[in-house]
This record gives structure tokens, sequence and C-alpha cells, in this order.
């Protein structure tokens, strides 16, 4: 074995087993590897709910929309030749409009948002929170007031789960003819909804599809309309990051300590090794090396620990989320290779960085005055 690493390997052992150094190790270790798995699980959750409402929201939003200040005609050519395509999927006609929709007897009402769509089944739809709210089933009847002043009697069909709250609390889907009715927009629509087959490329057909709409009309992508919420998701995440690793930069510093008080304890050792030949870089190697043990070791601890609770999580969901505010009733999870192999850097860096003062320390003393106090 190379001299350096046994040498730091058994001073951080200890001389009597169980010693003040080893100890220390203990705590420096214990520092490192709950740093580590609380800045990945951390992380991990708030990707986790990043792709969780990316997916139920790609699921039911459109991820282009193309739409203008006007009510649109339909239909019209240009709707028409989006279907030749190749990267677009579905080209679906809708009606967004705002109401209310209450119980026939009155007792209950709530406001809701109505979308018209296309379809082969012309189904009355509601959101299943917005069901269980108004007390209703399929096969009964509510009465809808739409933002024009009309109302009208539907029959519930069925009941929508999107897997987002504030949809299935609010949402009702009509037949395209029944909204063109009650919202009195008859041969005209809001806008077409288009679904692609990669929803990644969306800035790049968004960019093709606008040289083709008439004047006054536009296009917004998925990432345009939901932009303030996933701005704010992103920023969540990479402000937990910075905080979580501060701590742990500072924390880390617990190990510069304790080799600074180690270094103090063994000014007698340090003097033996330079007396047999060991220069101030390989002194100074030592301690260096201290630190990189402690930070792999932390590192393979903390992220073994990391993998665990990820796994527990996303398996067996021990965490229940309140709905109403988070959308979703479980606690989400993303294991991403990328943040792991990112805090084995992080972990090495501020380890080195902690062990550079102490490892300098214990190279400069001076032989000559080791030899005649210690």
């Amino acid at each position: 074995m190379n001299p350096i690493l046994f040498l730091a390997l058994r001073s951080l052992k200890g001389r009597h087993g169980f010693s003040h150094s080893f100890f220390s190790f203990l705590i420096s270790l214990t520092v490192i590897t709950v740093g580590i798995s609380a800045i990945i699980v951390v992380t991990g959750v708030m990707s986790g709910f990043h792709e969780e409402f990316l997916k139920r929201l790609l699921v039911f939003k459109p991820h282009l929309y193309l739409t203008s200040p006007q009510a649109i005609p339909y239909p019209q050519k240009w709707i028409m030749e989006l279907r030749n395509f190749k990267e677009i999927k579905e080209v679906s006609p809708v009606i967004w409009g705002e109401g209310i929709l209450k119980t026939l007897s009155g007792e209950r009402a709530k406001g809701v948002i109505v979308k018209g769509v296309l379809g082969k089944e012309k189904k009355v739809l509601l959101g299943k929170e917005l069901a269980s709210y108004l007390g209703v089933a399929p096969g009964e009847d509510v009465f809808l007031v739409t933002s024009s002043l009309s109302g009208e009697v539907l029959k519930i069909n069925g009941v929508l789960t999107t897997g987002i709250y504030q949809l299935d609390s609010s949402l009702v889907i009509l037949p395209l003819p029944l909204a063109q009715k009650v919202f009195k927009m008859k041969g005209l629509i809001s806008g077409v909804e288009l679904k692609l087959f990669h929803p990644s490329r969306v800035e790049r057909i968004k960019e093709e599809i606008e040289s083709l709409l008439p004047p006054f009309y536009y296009a917004r992508t998925w990432k345009e309309m939901d932009a303030v919420f996933f701005s704010a998701l992103k920023l969540e995440k990479i402000t937990m990051f910075t905080i979580l690793s501060i701590l742990f930069f500072v924390a880390t510093f617990s190990i510069s300590s304790s080799l600074i008080v180690k270094v103090t304890e063994r000014k007698r050792e340090i003097g033996i090794l330079r007396t047999v030949g060991f220069t101030p870089e390989e002194i100074k190697k030592i301690f260096l090396t201290e630190g990189l043990f402690i930070a792999l070791t932390g590192w393979v601890g903390g992220s073994l620990l990391a993998i665990i609770i990820e796994v527990i999580i996303k398996i067996f969901k021990p965490v229940s989320l309140p709905q109403a505010i988070y959308s979703i009733n479980y606690l989400p999870v993303k294991i991403e290779p990328g943040m792991y192999l990112l805090m084995l850097c992080f972990s090495v860096l501020t380890t080195l960085l902690a062990t550079v003062f102490p490892a300098i320390k214990a190279s400069r003393l001076d032989v000559s005055e080791i030899i005649r106090y210690e």
C-alpha cells in the first residue's frame, strides 16, 4: 500500500481504537453523508414535481394553441391544412368560456371554466371535484349560466379526472355545437389546439405554422401558456439547492477544525515522519488524502442513503399531500444520475478546500522546534 494512503487511513483510525481521531472522523463522515443525501433527495423531489406537473399538463392542455383577438370563423381552409403537417398529431377546434354551474334545486353553485370540443362522442363531462362539490352524478341534470347571459340545462354524461385539482374542481366539457349555442358563437370558435408527436420541438413547429397563419392570428406554446408556473418551479429548485449547498459547505469545515486539532495533537508524530525522510509536500498529501477519503466515503454513503429514500418514496409513496394545494396526493421524486455525479464533484471540492489549511499548517511545522519541545 502507498505509504501516504496507509498513514492517512491510520491517522483516521487513531492509535487506540475508538479514539478522539476516530470519533472526529465519524462526525465528519456523518456530516458529508447526511448533507449529500439531503441535497440529492430534495432536488429529486423538486424535479419530480416538475416532471409530474408537466406530464399532466401535456396530457390535457394543447402543445400549441392558435387563436386571435376575435372569434375565429370555422371551418377554414388553413385549419384543415394543419392536418397535413407530419409533426402534428391532433388538430382540435375549441371554444373556451366561463360560467356558473348550479344544481336544479339551486342549493349549490360554482364558477366554472367551460371548454367546447369537437368529437365523435357528444358528451357533457364534469371535473371529478366539481361533481363532488355539487353533489351530482352521471345521468343527473345541472343548469349552466354562461358569460353571454344564456342558460342551458345539461345532462351529465360522465366525470372527468385530469389529475390537476384546479381543473378537476372547475372544468366542464361540452360538445362543440352545444358550446357554440350556449355562448352564442354559431360558426365561430375561440381557437385551435394542436397536439404534437414531439412536444419538445414546439418552438420550431410554432415558427413554421405562424408563417402560414392569416393576419392578426398568433400561436402560443405550452411553455408560454404556463411560463410563470414552470419558472417558479425552476427558481424554487435552484433556491433550495443553493441554500442546502451553502449549509453543506459550512458544515464541511467541521473537518477543517478537527484536522487543525489533530495537527496540534500530533506534532510529535509529524516530527518523527520528517526526521525519517518525509518531505513537507508528503506531509501535506497525507492530510489531503484524509480529506479526500472522507469525501469519497461520505459520497458513497450519502448516495446509497439517497437512493434508498428515493426508491421508498417512488414505490411506496409514504408521504400524502393535500391535493387541493399540490394537485397530486403523493410526493413525487425523480432519480437523477447527473445529480449524483454533481454531488461527487461538489463534495470532493468542498472537503479538499476544508483540508487545505490544516494540510499546509502540518507541512510547515518546524522540525527542530518539535524535537526540542515534544
